[in-house]
């Protein structure tokens, strides 16, 4: 049971991409959310270990020509 959720900004300003994880299944999920860094650089930002559950709204922001990648996958013994 893994997803794959991405969104790309192609306006000339910061945008938020509000999605609901109405998608998974029952129980837990760790959450990996890939970004662009902070201050304008092309480095990605990498958020992981967050746990998930169905149903839940997530906000990301995205700058200007900017994305995001986020991967939801159950937990395992050695993600836990």
């Amino acid at each position: 049971d893994t997803w794959f959720v991405a969104a790309l900004n192609c306006q000339a300003h910061e945008c938020q991409f509000q999605f609901s994880t109405s998608f998974l299944g029952p129980g837990p999920y760790r959450a990996e959310l890939i970004r662009d860094g902070e201050g304008g650089h092309t480095i990605a930002q990498i958020d992981a270990g967050q746990t998930i559950d169905r149903g839940q709204q997530l906000t990301v922001t995205m700058r200007s020509g900017g994305g995001f990648v986020a991967k939801f996958s159950k937990p395992t013994r050695y993600t836990d």
